[in-house]
Formats: structure tokens, sequence, C-alpha cells
């Protein structure tokens, strides 16, 4: 008797967890899908410093994705192991996201006058991306870089998804912005 209440518990423990982890799937898809630009990158109107930064926007928010996808594509039931591979891919996935975020954001500090001056009359500022650099818990999971643990401190899913669906969210802003922004002909 004792036995199967047991049993059961841990089968109704799984199912709950992998309910939730297909409704956290799930719900990121929606979130994706709503961030996702239909727009050709077509930047011939744009300056050459401007129609780069318009298609490295679309590379950084796709590279933001990856880190995403690392956290939520789980097995069930994980060894220790299992668990280390699956942090050092989330980890391998985010270093390259800063990477691409550091780069971009040096992109647009290195623009000319007059393209900064269009992004301020397009209304597309930097401020929000550079303090999502400094977050604690989105871009590592610890202070020690060099620190070995058979448990290392998994990255927090719920913190993680809304930051960098933020960041995704503003960088889709400055792509869409710039593919849809057309000189007036008249000037």
């Amino acid at each position: 008797m004792i036995i199967a209440t047991v049993s059961g518990t841990g089968i109704t423990m799984a199912a709950h967890r992998a309910r939730r982890a297909r409704a956290r799937r799930l719900a990121l898809q929606r979130r994706l899908e709503q961030i996702h630009v239909d727009l050709p990158l077509d930047v011939r109107h744009l300056t050459p410093d401007l129609g780069r930064l318009a298609i490295q926007a679309r590379v950084v928010r796709l590279v933001l994705e990856t880190p995403l996808h690392r956290v939520f594509d789980t097995p069930l039931r994980q060894t220790p192991w299992g668990r280390r591979e699956r942090c050092d891919d989330f980890d391998l996935a985010v270093v390259e996201a800063r990477r691409a975020l550091w780069e971009w954001l040096r992109a647009v500090e290195r623009l000319g006058g007059a393209d900064r001056a269009l992004l301020a009359q397009l209304g597309l500022g930097v401020s929000r991306l550079r303090a999502l650099m400094r977050q604690p818990g989105v871009f590592e999971r610890t202070n020690d870089v060099f620190e070995e643990t058979l448990y290392p401190v998994a990255p927090d899913p719920d913190r993680v998804t809304a930051m960098l669906c933020q960041a995704m969210t503003d960088l889709r802003g400055f792509e869409v912005a710039l593919l849809s922004h057309r000189p007036d002909p008249y000037r």
C-alpha cells in the first residue's frame, strides 16, 4: 500500500513537471512568434552603417533565442552529468548571446552624428539593452568563472526568458523602425 502511494506520487510529480515544461515551451514559442519580423532585409535606403546595424539587430535577436531553447529543451529525468552538460550548453549559448549584443551596442556607439540623429528622431535608444548587460543572472550564473561543481546553479528560466524577450523586443523595434523608415524625398 505504501509502495503504491509513493510510486503514484512520483508519477504525479513527473506528470506535473512534464505539463509545466510543456506549458513553458508553448508560452516561449508564442512569445517568439510575436517578436518575429517578416520584413525583408532591404537596407538600400539606409546609410551603410545603419544598414549593417539593422541586419545585425536581426542576427542578435536570433542569437538571443538560442539560450532560451537550451533552457527549455530538457529531458524529464536527468543525471547530475546530464544537468551539467545542459548547463554548459546554456552557458555557451549565453556567452555567444552576450558577445553578439555587446558588439551590436558597440556598433551603435560608433555611429556618426547624422545616423545618431536619425535614431533619436525614430525614438530608438539602447539604454535598456545596456542595463540588461549588467543584470545579474541573465548572462551568467556565477561570479566564479572557474567554478567546477557537480550540481551547478540552474538558470532561472522565467527571469532569463523575461529579460531576453525584452531585449529581443527592443532589437525588433530597431529592426522594424530602420527597415520601414523611408527618407523624405523632398529634403
